[in-house]
């Protein structure tokens, strides 16, 4: 009697969950990059060089919350290419998944907190924090400015809003909203049929 490889396979480890670990740990690098702005240098390790901008806190707020979105995206497309799952699963790898997912809505939310906190054109920093961003727009082409102490240096390198504002404001409203969104819909799909 022969054994066969594929009787006795050895089960290869989803990939969906070191990607959902790697994007908690950057969510969570710029959640404290956001909050620290002066201790990010913008230098990225082994690609640093390469970047054409210097990456610092405003960069971070501003497209974290769309890359957690592309991310959870991402994660959606990757449930719904597979067929469904009705085999068995161990329940600490659902519970496991669904807190990486969590983890990444989470953090999205406070990324996004971060752009009414902690962002504002120069001559409103005084003034915070800027919910009302949701419904008015500064006139002008404004610079993106981060409103905590110390942080002349790495405002220079900001980048500017888009016109009109409100698109860009309600944009931070609907990031974490479309992020929880595609990853529920995302571990919905991962979990076995009942």
């Amino acid at each position: 009697m022969t054994t066969s490889v594929a009787q006795t396979p050895e089960k290869a480890k989803d990939p969906i969950f070191r990607s959902a670990a790697i994007g908690v740990a950057l969510l969570l690098i710029a959640c404290v990059a956001s909050r620290a702005p002066t201790q990010f240098d913008g230098k990225l390790p082994f690609v640093g060089q390469f970047v054409p901008f210097q990456l610092n806190a405003v960069y971070l707020i501003v497209f974290g919350p769309i890359a957690a979105t592309l991310l959870a995206a991402y994660f959606w497309y990757q449930t719904t290419a597979r067929p469904i799952q009705s085999a068995e699963r161990p329940s600490r790898e659902i519970v496991r998944l669904g807190g990486l997912f969590l983890g990444i809505t989470i953090l999205t939310f406070f990324l996004s907190a971060q752009y009414f906190i902690e962002l504002a054109p120069e001559a409103l920093c005084a003034t915070r924090p800027h919910y009302d961003f949701l419904w008015t727009s500064t006139p002008g082409v404004n610079q993106i400015f981060h409103c905590m102490s110390g942080t002349q240096a790495l405002n220079k390198g900001s980048p500017y809003y888009i016109e009109p504002q409100i698109v860009q404001s309600w944009g931070h409203v609907f990031w974490p909203v479309l992020t929880g969104y595609f990853l529920y819909r995302a571990w919905r799909r991962w979990r076995p049929i009942s």
